[in-house]
């Protein structure tokens, strides 16, 4: 749904004739990251804002003290910060998708199902035990029936 309300944006910034979308749109293009979807989201609302109401608007405008702004809406020229994303919410999603991997993996189309929350993001050595618990898990339903549950967290 955002990206429809980008594109949106964006359609009408080009239908106004706002000067610097084919910079913007490049931008987006080469840098498909989060924070860069963020920023010029953000950017397109502020600068549709201001187009709507019949200002002059124009981004990535040259700034007097050098160096482009973000955009420009009548006299005024706004920078948008965005904060990029977190490391550990990486490093924690990396892991969510290791331990999905291990569980798919251990399944092998033995309609296995699991309950239970992931760990929090555990070392090498932690990870390892926890993944040695769902294998024996694993081999313990295989071993008492063809459809069971069973839960490999404590």
């Amino acid at each position: 749904m955002e990206a429809v309300g980008w594109w949106a944006a964006y359609a009408y910034l080009e239908k106004a004739r706002v000067a610097g979308m084919a910079t913007v749109k490049r931008d987006a293009r080469q840098d498909v990251t989060l924070s860069r979807f963020l920023h010029t989201r953000t950017q397109a609302r502020l600068a549709l804002m201001g187009a709507g109401r019949g200002l002059p608007v124009e981004l990535e405008p040259a700034k007097d003290s050098g160096g482009p702004g973000n955009f420009r809406i009548d006299r005024v020229f706004i920078e948008v910060v965005t904060a990029a994303e977190d490391q550990k919410f990486k490093d924690y999603e990396r892991f969510r998708n290791d331990c999905r991997i291990h569980l798919f993996a251990l399944d092998r189309g033995r309609e296995t199902y699991w309950e239970g929350n992931f760990p929090e993001l555990l070392n090498g050595d932690d990870f390892e035990c926890w993944k040695s618990r769902a294998a024996e898990a694993a081999q313990h339903v295989r071993n008492e029936a063809t459809r069971s549950t069973y839960s490999a967290t404590p």
